[in-house]
């Protein structure tokens, strides 16, 4: 579920996680495949692969600097992502990953956030070869450098809002001003569930 901007008014709706990876990325996926195929001797054209070529979908975008990017960066893609908790893999002492969920601190009551997003409708392609062709809304969070509180989390963090002046800005601002809420929140403001 997400939040986005529809006529002017502010509107739910229902979204799959993962925007459509770059056209590179689909390019070698669909090179790699034709490589396995001409060893089966089996015949179908690039273009018949790189068509029916899966694609999983980017879950959270960091660089929005990248040419991939910049088309969805606009005020009409961008997105709330509610949650009340989310997970990060930290380092134990020994070592190993384990998966720690996080919180906005509260008073005791859970406390709704929102992830900065981007979506997209109507995107037509293939998510996994046994559902076949689809045509999905997508949406993807943003993600930034960790805060104090979850520095020994191994990657970046979702750019979380916290006020209604953050929502606003982020839902309908042009991009430089909105550029600044991908950051990290004050590590007070983030606790382990």
């Amino acid at each position: 579920m997400i939040v986005l901007t529809e006529a002017g008014s502010r509107v739910l709706s229902i979204a799959q996680w993962g925007m459509p990876s770059s056209s590179n990325a689909m390019f070698h996926a669909a090179s790699r495949r034709l490589d396995k195929q001409r060893v089966t001797h089996r015949s179908l054209s690039f273009a018949e692969i790189r068509r029916c070529e899966p694609d999983r979908g980017v879950m959270t975008i960091q660089n929005t600097m990248a040419q991939n990017w910049e088309k969805w960066l606009g005020p009409e893609h961008r997105c709330l992502v509610p949650f009340t908790a989310f997970c990060k893999p930290v380092r134990e002492t020994g070592g190993k990953y384990i998966d720690a969920w996080l919180r906005l601190a509260s008073d005791g009551q859970e406390k709704i956030g929102f992830f900065a997003g981007i979506h997209m409708k109507g995107w037509e392609g293939v998510r996994d070869r046994k559902s076949g062709r689809q045509v999905l809304n997508l949406f993807a969070i943003l993600t930034t450098d960790p805060s104090q509180s979850v520095q020994e989390a191994p990657s970046a963090i979702p750019a979380i809002l916290t006020t209604m002046q953050e929502y606003e800005t982020w839902l309908s601002a042009p991009w430089p001003a909105a550029a600044m809420l991908q950051r990290a929140v004050p590590h007070s403001m983030i606790v382990p569930v």
